[in-house]
This record gives structure tokens, sequence and C-alpha cells, in this order.
């Protein structure tokens, strides 16, 4: 199943849509609901998946440090 959706002069970014804004996710945080329909690719074109074309961007750095199970 595709949805098609087309970008218009209206459409926001997501604030996540670059590296350099990713948005943190952290443990105790709530979840967080995204979209990608409008975003861009940052960065070069993936050289297996071609389809690639939208990405939003979050970091996340661990409590604790070591082997995590």
């Amino acid at each position: 199943m595709y949805k098609i959706v087309q970008k218009n002069k209206n459409s926001v970014f997501p604030q996540n849509e670059l590296c350099a804004n990713a948005l943190l996710v952290a443990v105790g945080l709530p979840c967080v609901e995204a979209n990608n329909t409008v975003a861009l690719l940052d960065g070069p074109l993936p050289s297996v998946n071609h389809r690639s074309r939208a990405d939003i961007w979050y970091s996340f750095t661990p409590e604790t440090q070591g082997i995590l199970f």
C-alpha cells in the first residue's frame, strides 16, 4: 500500500530534518510521533537503498557504559 502526498508551499519541514538539528531521545521522556513526508535527504544518497529520499534525525546517549542486554 502506498500513500502519495504532494508537497506544496504550505508544507512545514520537520524541525529535526537536518542531522545538526537531531532531537534528543532519552530514557524517561515521552514517546515521540514523527512524520518525514516533507523531509529531504540530508547527506549523500545511500549506495544500496536508492529509494531513500526523506530523513529525520534523533540522538541518544545511553545512561550507562558497557554491554546492554
